[in-house]
Parts: structure tokens; sequence; C-alpha cells
């Protein structure tokens, strides 16, 4: 069985009350489990919805640090503004959009430490019912957040912060492997759980039609928690095709400014990555036109501000990195 805890919306609720009610969930839910009485295997998918930028957190006195539902609009509205003054026109921040920015990185820390609490109350359910030990635990996102790196707020980017996400996996009987940094995909989570379960994720997800459904990316992390190998995957690919936001008084075809490159970052992107190097290339580009694309070094440049796409230094890993995006 899989069960869902799904956030609820009340947009007057605070995210106290939601991530109580989660808790609560997932405690009735391992409960239930303990006291059934078949010994099957259960999964449990516990929900944590965050909304930095909406009036849900605005009186959460614990652990948020702001005023009111209007101070957070105005924040997120301003965020087309932040990059203009400080990219497009040459000018410095002001004051009050600083304090706009770290307002909201004090909310996002603040959240983080929200969920660390209830992940911890989770965690507590499962060691007093004896089923802490039996337990594959996965703690991961669907997303970052930029939060003011790279002039930007929020996602939809192919910028680390953005793309980046934690995945924290707990496996039952194994010694802890420490971080490792090899590249792993937000896929590979199903044929870790699958593995884990005694199933071959290549034979359970293959379908005959339609075509290329035999192809599963998604690859067990299992010898990689268990220690047995470093890796496995030497790159790892995203994509996104993330629409933009209106901001009042400025034309829909005029946003992909805010992202800089004259332009040429549209909002719809693929990136290779691999521990080394980033390759992004552009889709928002005409039959005739050549991609606008990126390349970034970052083991010499981890903060991705210098494009090495015209460097002839590179050019062997920029053309491996358009193979293997040509083959995705």
């Amino acid at each position: 069985k899989i069960m869902e805890l799904v956030a609820m919306k009340n947009k007057r609720s605070t995210n106290k009350a939601i991530m109580k009610k989660y808790s609560q969930g997932s405690r009735e839910e391992i409960e239930k489990k303990k006291n059934d009485k078949k010994n099957v295997p259960v999964l449990i998918v516990t929900y944590f919805v965050v909304f930095i930028f909406i009036g849900m957190m605005a009186h959460l006195i614990k652990y948020v640090i702001v005023d009111s539902d209007s101070d957070i609009a105005n924040s997120y509205n301003k965020r087309q503004n932040l990059y203009a003054e400080t990219v497009i026109k040459g000018q410095i921040i002001s004051d009050e959009d600083k304090e706009s920015l770290y307002r909201q990185r004090r909310s996002a820390k603040a959240m983080i430490r929200l969920i660390d609490d209830q992940i911890g109350e989770t965690l507590d359910v499962l060691r007093e019912r004896g089923m802490l030990d039996d337990t594959l635990i996965v703690f991961t996102s669907d997303h970052g957040d930029m939060l003011g790196d790279h002039f930007m707020i929020q996602k939809g980017v192919p910028w680390k912060q953005s793309v980046g996400i934690p995945l924290a996996v707990r496996l039952p009987g194994a010694a802890p492997v420490g971080e490792n940094t090899a590249p792993v995909e937000i896929s590979d989570i199903a044929a870790t759980v699958l593995d884990y379960a005694g199933l071959d994720a290549q034979r359970v997800l293959s379908r005959s039609w339609p075509a290329y459904n035999d192809i599963i990316p998604s690859r067990s992390l299992l010898p990689v928690l268990r220690g047995e190998q470093e890796r496995v995957r030497d790159f790892c690919f995203s994509e996104s095709d993330f629409t933009e936001e209106r901001i009042d008084g400025v034309s829909i075809t005029s946003t992909p400014y805010w992202r800089g490159a004259d332009g040429c970052r549209s909002n719809a992107w693929q990136t290779i990555i691999t521990e080394n190097s980033k390759y992004i290339k552009y889709l928002g580009y005409k039959l005739d036109e050549m991609p606008y694309e990126e390349f970034y070094d970052l083991k010499r440049d981890p903060q991705e501000r210098e494009n090495r796409i015209a460097d002839e230094t590179y050019r062997d890993q920029i053309e491996q990195a358009r193979r293997r995006l040509s083959y995705m």
C-alpha cells in the first residue's frame, strides 16, 4: 500500500498545524502497520509541502520571522527588480531589496528547521514501535531554491541551487558510507526502492510499447549504500520547461532577459551534469538558429559564473556532453 499525506491548502492555516497533521498521519499509519498481523512490506510516502512565499507561514512565530502576508507577497514580487537593478542596470542592490532577500532566506531556514523537527518525530515513532531497523528511509526533494544566488529566487533554472536536491538514505544493516558526490537522479529512487523490495527495476518498469519504454534510466543506489561501488552513473540529466511568471508592466517576451545572457537563457533547457562539469542547452531557438549553450568547470568554478563553451581547452568535454544529451 502507498499512503500519501497531502498538504492542507487552507491559506489561513499555519504550517505548524499542517506539519502536526503530517506527523499524526504518519504516526497513525505506522501504528496500523505495527498492529497488522500480516508480515507484508509497506511503503509510506510523507509529503512536506513548504510554501515560502505565501501567507500560510506568516504567523508561525516559533519558526518564522516575518511580519504579515503582504510582506511576503511584496518580497516575492520584487524578484525581477532584484536582478534588473544589480545586473542589467549595474546598480548596487538597495537596502530594502537586501532586507527582502534576507527575510526570504530566514524563512527558508525556518522551514527547513520545521521539516527537520517533524522528520524527527516520525523517526521517533518508528524507533518506539521497533520498526526503525527494518525500514529503508529516503529523504529528498523535487527541486532546490535560488534564494538570491545568481540574483534569482525560486526554481526552474539550471544552476546548482535549483537543480541540486538533498538525498539522504538510511539502509538498515549497512554501515554509513558518508557523503558521496557522484551524480544521481531522482529516477534512481524508484530502482533503489524496488531493489530493496527484491524486484528488478528493468523488468518491473519496462514496457514493450510505446517505443523506447523498455529503456529504463533508473538505477539502484544499493551498491553505493552498501559500500560495494562508488557510483552507479557517470552523469545525470535534468531538464525544465518552467513557465515564466507574469510580472505587472513587463511583457512576457521580455522575461528571458531577466535571466541574463542578453535574453538567450530561455525557460526551456536541458543539462548534462558530471561531478566536475555542467553543460546546458537552452531550447528557446528557431529552426534556422543555433541553440544557446553554456559549459562550466565545476571544479575551478563551483559557483557557475564563467561560461567556457567557446574555450578550446574544454572542446572534448563539451562534445561528449552534446553526444550524451542527443542520446537522451
